[in-house]
């Protein structure tokens, strides 16, 4: 039996779920841990007790302890690379100064840490925007500040490094503002991967996008082989991400006018 549940990425709730879980006899889980609340005693228990268990998510946000979740089998994005490639694509349409916006804390961020180390590396300006709304008034939000700053200094590509949500906002943001997408800010998000609630504005996103299939045979795999009795070390598995250049991406204006049609 496969038995499913939703803690919302907060510990009480999560608590709640494994609890319920333990009752009907689950043997394992794979569970994206909580980055709300108290910590989580439940989960905790289990991994002291050597219990099949696979982690997936993003360990800098988790509050479960480093040291309990190393004891564990985890699969997450290869987050660095993602960043690498959605770097190394807006510099090549010109982009010189980059903004990168998030709804998660700065703290322990793998994703915030790759943007900062790969933009100063290649001489890239960078913006950092981190712990706004997880929708698409975070969007709204982050543009508001781009706006109030001088043009000179304005960042001409965002990058997006929460849900597709606040990529979505951004884009929506500049419509009404009067500004253009990609001429006047290029966007590019991380995917969800899900069903989108707006499938025309997700369809326009250049979005750094994983298989879903591979990530869930991945997960199984790791928690067959702890069911068997398999003794080895913890594995940390990476999952390759593609960049999927759509329309909210492009040259920089001035690439545009030097270039002629872009």
């Amino acid at each position: 039996a496969l038995l499913i549940g939703s803690s919302g990425l907060d510990a009480a709730r999560e608590d709640e779920c494994i609890r319920r879980f333990k009752a009907a006899g689950a043997a394992a889980l794979i569970v994206n841990p909580a980055i709300r609340g108290r910590r989580s005693a439940e989960l905790e228990a289990w991994i002291q007790a050597h219990r099949p268990l696979v982690l997936e998510g993003h360990p800098g946000a988790w509050i479960l302890p480093a040291d309990l979740a190393a004891r564990s089998d985890q699969v997450d994005l290869d987050n660095r690379g993602g960043i690498r490639l959605s770097i190394e694509h807006l510099r090549s349409r010109g982009h010189t100064r980059l903004a990168y916006f998030t709804s998660g804390s700065p703290s322990r961020s793998e994703r915030l840490a790759a943007f900062e180390e790969l933009a100063a590396g290649t001489g890239t300006g960078a913006w950092v925007l981190t712990d706004l709304p997880d929708s698409r008034e975070g969007g709204r939000q982050a543009l508001q500040r781009i706006l109030a700053a001088r043009p000179e200094d304005r960042p001409s590509a965002a990058i997006c490094a929460g849900s597709e949500q606040i990529a979505l906002g951004l884009v929506a943001g500049l419509r009404q503002a009067g500004l253009r997408c990609p001429e006047d800010l290029s966007v590019v998000c991380f995917g969800d991967n899900r069903v989108s609630d707006d499938p025309a504005g997700s369809a326009e996103l250049t979005s750094l996008e994983f298989s879903q299939e591979e990530l869930t045979r991945t997960l199984l795999n790791l928690l067959r082989e702890q069911m068997s009795g398999e003794r080895r070390p913890p594995r940390h598995v990476r999952l390759p991400m593609e960049l999927r250049v759509r329309s909210s991406s492009g040259p920089t204006s001035s690439t545009i006018a030097i270039g002629g049609t872009p």
